[in-house]
Order: C-alpha cells, then sequence, then structure tokens
C-alpha cells in the first residue's frame, strides 16, 4: 500500500488515511482552504493508486491542469497563493480496506495483532451497530495474518463462507462482519492493484525468427493496451460509485451509478470484472425504485410509495439519504391514516378523539419536509441541486368553541393550508415545490355550535371498537405513555392481521428503536445511546423523550 502525505505551504503536514478525500472551502470537506472553490479537488484511492480529480484550475507541477491524473512522490500543486506537496510512500504493513457499511472508504493499517469489533478498545474498531464489540481476533505471525471468529452467534463470512476456528488471511481475501464488507491486502504477497488486473498469456507462434519477434511485440502491446484500457475503466467504475455513495441526493446517486455501470460495460470487453457489475446495477435499480416512490409521494399514492420502499430496503437500508426519505414517507403515511380514521370518528361523533388524531396528522404532514430529526421548530429546507418532494401545510383548526374547518389545498406547483388554535403555539408555515402539477383539495367541516353532545364512557368504548382502524389511537396513546413493551405486542398483532398496516408497522420501527437507545443508556454507552435516540427522533422528530434523553446524555 502506498501512503500518501500533504505538506500545506511548507509546515501543516497531514497524512491522507481515507480512500476519498476532498479539498476546498466548503465545511464539509476533509481539508478546508478559504478561498478555494467549495470542492476545489477531490483524491481517490483507487486499488493502492492515489487519484487526483481537479475540478476547477490548477497549477501541476508549473502547468495549467484541470480533470484527472495520478498522483506521483514530489508532485506539486499550486492554487491560489496556496503551496500542496505530495509524498508517496510505500508500506509493506498489510491493511484493511472498507468497502460497505457505515465505515466504508476507511484504510486501516494492520500493524499488530488486536481484536476485531465494535468495542471502543478494540484495535480495528468498527462502527455498525451489527458488528459484536468483540467480534474476532487477528494474528500477526512471522509476517503472515490469522483471523479467528471470536462469536459464532454472529458469524463471520470469509470469502462468502462461514468463518469456523482460526484461518489464514491472503490478499484479495473478503471479510464480512455485520453489514461491514473488508477486502484484506498484503503488500509483501500480492499488492492490490494486481486484484484488478486479468493475466494474458501472449500466443507464441513457431516460424520464422521475424515473425516470431513481430508476433510477440505485437501481441504483447495488444495485451499491455488491453489492460491499460481494463484498469482505466474499472478506476472510473469505482470512483464514480464512491460519488454515487457519498451523495446526498437520489438524482445524484443515480447518475452516477449508470455512469459506474457504463464503464463496467466497457471494462468487460477487455476483462473480467467479476459481479461488480451486478452490485453496481442492483444498486442502481434500488435507487430508481426510491425516485419512483418520491414521484409517488409528490402525487399522493403515499401508501404505494411506502410499500416500494420497504422491499428495497433490505440492500440500501445502510444509507443515511435512504432511511431520511423513508421515516418521512412513513410519517405522511401515518399521517393520511389518521386523516381518514378522524374524519370515521366524527362521522359517529366521536369528535374529541377525532381532533387528537387530526392534531397528530397535522403535526406530522409539516415534519414531513423537515431536514434535521431533531428539529421540530424549523420545517423549512432549502433543496440543493435538485427537486425536493414534499407537502405544504398551512392548517386551520378552530378551537372546540366556534365553528370552522380543516383544508388542505394544493393549485400547480405550491400547496397551502393554514394552522391556527388558541390553545397551541403557532406552528410555522412551509412551502415546498412539488415536481407534479397537481390539484388536491380536502376539507373536513368542524362544526361548533352543532356538535354532537357527549357520550358516556361505556357508549364511547363501544363505538370505538366498531370503527375500522381505530388501532391507530390505541397504538398512538401507548406510544405518548411511553409504554413500549405493550406498544410493540400490540403493533406486532396488527401487522399479523394487516401486514402494510401504517401505523403498526410506525409505530413498531420507533418503539424498537426507542427502547434500543433505552437499554444502550441502562449499560451506560453513552455514545451509542445518543446515536440510538437520534434513530428515534428521525422517525419521530416531536418524541420528547428522545430529546430529553440527547441532552442529558450530552451533558454527561
Amino acid at each position: 500500500m502506498k501512503y500518501l502525505r500533504i505538506r500545506l505551504d511548507g509546515n501543516r503536514e497531514l497524512e491522507v488515511k481515507k480512500s476519498r478525500f476532498s479539498i476546498g472551502s466548503s465545511e464539509d470537506n476533509d481539508l478546508i482552504i478559504p478561498g478555494l472553490a467549495p470542492r476545489h479537488m477531490v483524491i481517490y484511492n483507487i486499488e493502492g493508486k492515489w487519484i487526483l480529480i481537479a475540478n476547477d484550475l490548477v497549477q501541476l507541477n508549473g502547468r495549467n491542469f484541470r480533470g484527472e491524473t495520478e498522483i506521483q512522490d514530489g508532485d506539486r500543486v499550486e492554487v491560489d497563493d496556496h503551496l500542496l506537496e505530495f509524498s508517496v510512500r510505500a508500506e509493506s504493513s498489510a491493511y484493511f480496506r472498507v468497502l460497505s457499511g457505515r465505515d466504508a472508504g476507511k484504510l486501516i493499517s494492520i500493524d499488530r495483532s488486536g481484536i476485531m469489533g465494535r468495542s471502543p478498545t478494540a484495535e480495528y474498531r468498527f462502527s455498525d451497530p451489527y458488528v459484536s464489540r468483540v467480534h474476532a481476533r487477528i494474528t500477526v505471525k512471522d509476517g503472515e495474518y490469522y483471523i479467528e471468529d471470536l462469536n459464532p452467534k454472529n458469524p463471520i463470512l470469509l470469502n462468502n463462507k462461514v468463518l469456523k476456528g482460526t484461518q489464514k488471511l491472503h490478499t484479495g481475501d473478503e471479510i464480512r462482519l455485520g453489514k461491514t464488507r473488508v477486502l484484506f491486502v498484503n503488500p509483501e504477497e500480492k499488492p492490490e492493484e494486481a486484484l484488478y488486473v486479468s493475466s494474458r498469456k501472449p500466443l507464441y507462434v513457431f516460424g520464422v525468427l521475424a515473425l516470431i519477434v513481430a508476433v510477440f511485440v505485437s501481441t504483447y502491446w495488444y495485451i499491455s493496451r488491453k489492460n491499460a484500457l481494463y484498469y482505466e475503466h474499472v478506476s472510473r467504475a469505482k470512483i464514480y460509485a464512491s460519488k454515487a455513495t457519498v451523495s446526498d441526493e437520489v438524482v445524484d446517486k443515480i447518475k452516477y451509478l449508470n455512469m459506474s455501470l457504463h464503464e463496467l460495460k466497457q471494462a468487460s470487453r477487455y476483462g473480467d470484472v467479476g459481479n461488480l457489475d451486478e452490485i453496481v446495477k442492483a444498486n442502481l435499480e434500488a435507487w430508481q425504485k426510491v425516485m419512483g416512490a418520491l414521484e409517488l409521494t409528490s402525487r399522493g399514492q403515499v401508501d404505494s410509495a411506502r410499500i416500494v420502499l420497504k422491499k428495497v430496503s433490505g440492500l440500501i437500508g445502510n444509507s443515511e439519504t435512504f432511511d431520511r426519505i423513508y421515516a418521512r414517507v412513513q410519517r405522511l403515511s401515518l399521517a393520511n391514516q389518521a386523516l381518514a380514521v378522524a374524519e370515521k370518528l366524527e362521522k359517529t361523533g366521536l369528535e374529541k378523539e377525532a381532533q387528537e388524531l387530526r392534531r397528530m396528522a397535522i403535526k406530522y404532514m409539516a415534519a414531513y419536509n423537515t431536514a434535521s430529526a431533531g428539529s421540530s421548530e424549523d420545517y423549512k429546507e432549502e433543496s440543493e441541486g435538485g427537486q425536493d418532494y414534499g407537502i405544504n401545510l398551512n392548517l386551520d383548526l378552530p378551537s372546540p368553541e366556534e365553528p370552522g374547518h380543516i383544508k388542505l389545498e394544493s393549485k400547480g406547483l405550491l400547496q397551502e393550508v393554514s394552522y391556527a388554535e388558541e390553545s397551541r403555539e403557532h406552528e410555522p408555515d412551509i412551502s415546498i415545490p412539488n415536481p407534479e402539477d397537481v390539484s388536491i383539495k380536502i376539507e373536513l367541516n368542524v362544526p361548533g355550535k352543532s356538535r354532537s353532545p357527549e357520550k358516556g364512557p361505556a357508549s364511547r368504548a363501544s363505538m370505538l371498537s366498531s370503527i375500522e382502524g381505530i388501532s391507530l389511537l390505541e397504538l398512538k396513546r401507548l406510544y405518548d405513555s411511553g409504554d413500549l413493551n405493550r406498544l410493540i405486542e400490540k403493533a406486532r398483532a396488527y401487522l399479523k392481521q394487516k401486514p402494510d398496516d401504517p401505523s403498526a408497522e410506525f409505530y413498531l420501527n420507533v418503539a424498537l428503536r426507542e427502547k434500543r437507545a433505552r437499554q444502550l443508556e441502562r449499560k451506560g454507552r453513552i455514545e451509542e445511546a445518543i446515536r440510538a435516540w437520534s434513530e428515534v427522533l428521525q422517525l419521530d422528530p416531536y418524541n420528547k423523550r428522545a430529546k430529553k434523553a440527547i441532552i442529558e446524555l450530552g451533558s454527561r
């Protein structure tokens, strides 16, 4: 493996330990340099080689440059009065390249024997929650590397086979722990770049000496050219796949995956790409279905969108972008169901319960386009570089003493409904562009003076039990009370009767996450508990228990 160091302006030096390293003025860069473009340069480690992509003009070794090149030892890049000097050094120690999971892109040097796992004390630590705290042992002995499974209940796959006992590792071995895949490389045995080049044996033709020489030379040139083209296309395919992984926009993910698949098809003309094209194609199809789900949502077909997302969650469920979209659609589906049940309740004269569900629906519709899962005060989100599929809510809810109505209206590209109630704080209006030219109008009249008289407890319970979908109200109240065990039991029972029930699916998901967060908190695993509570807030931005827990844990 070749290690890359960068010296900035002759004094500051840093080592690049990631497969993707960005330089620019934006705060999300790995190296922030004011005055440059937001993403001026990006460095990728592809098959052991460091590739520089200059998105804007720089001076490379004294000449103008923009585009892609392999970084050589001693290269100098000048940009906006800053000097970057690159140092590339070969190291002989083995390493892990993390291919997928939360730590995707990391390069982990193996310099001693130690534990692989999620524990903070592990020598080779991973943040994947599906990795055990003490998962495997790496043993380094006489220049050889061995792996031993320490948790047979959570098995390790070595080259797609269950690891049993202790086995020796070789360059190219793929290890899977939880949802994390890592590639083992020992440069002394075989460099990483050798894994991606198909061997070709030249054809030897016996005959006249001149003919032998001519055939040998032409064959050698042809094979070298094919290998060069193969490597070039595979490298580009991996760069595009990396861009798709780090991109936050679904449109960009689809674009880069299409580009990656095209490069792999070109590479397959010169060599075997293995199953890389199948993996990229599967991910591409999954994200195309996500885009289709967003379009269904924009047309009001929220339940259909939720079912589509549920089907692809097994493949791309570890993506933060997918989790954020899925959580929003789940909330919106729940809100739609709540409005439908509220209308049934109101027709039966159970206005108190109807108003309870209607308020919840209003709240979750407003949160549909929230950018930060923990922010329930600010519902505005700016769309950067693409369309943002959402609902604009402006709801007008009357007080119980006054007649009025709830109106949900959409015209053209803008949906507007107003909300006001004396007994609650004013929640901000939001405006969200809708990609479809649709026209939706829903009015739910709530008469004030002519309300039906209050029903007695026995009568009310009897009427509630006869209304289809009333399980939503029961699950909501269990969730509000914090009785998670009872909530999980009820939600699972309802899902057995109706597997695609929005409320049962939503409350089961959020209850399981909250229960896990509580368990981690009781065990004193503070960082993991905070992350778990954050997952709860991503599904339900209004969970007061999660907000309180994060504040308390963060202050410890």
